[in-house]
């Protein structure tokens, strides 16, 4: 079952904030284009992400929790 999720704004210059529709709580890594992790930390509801220190490119958000799990694609300006 996916976890229910919308990333905003996407694309993203600085900070975006991960907004989790149905109250799960897990965790979430961050990879590039080549698959390489860039981050990773704990999401609960809205989640701040600060994107600053990454470089411009597409990059795949993969949230997990108990019973779910999600993969969204995040471009970076």
């Amino acid at each position: 079952e996916p976890i229910v999720v919308r990333i905003y704004p996407n694309p993203v210059s600085e900070d975006c904030a991960l907004q989790i529709t149905d109250n799960t709580s897990g965790t979430y890594t961050i990879y590039n284009a080549i698959g390489k992790k860039t981050e990773q930390g704990y999401f609960k509801n809205n989640t701040l992400l600060h994107s600053n220190g990454w470089p411009a490119g597409i990059y795949m958000v993969e949230l997990v929790a108990v019973d779910k799990k999600q993969i969204v694609k995040l471009v970076k300006q």
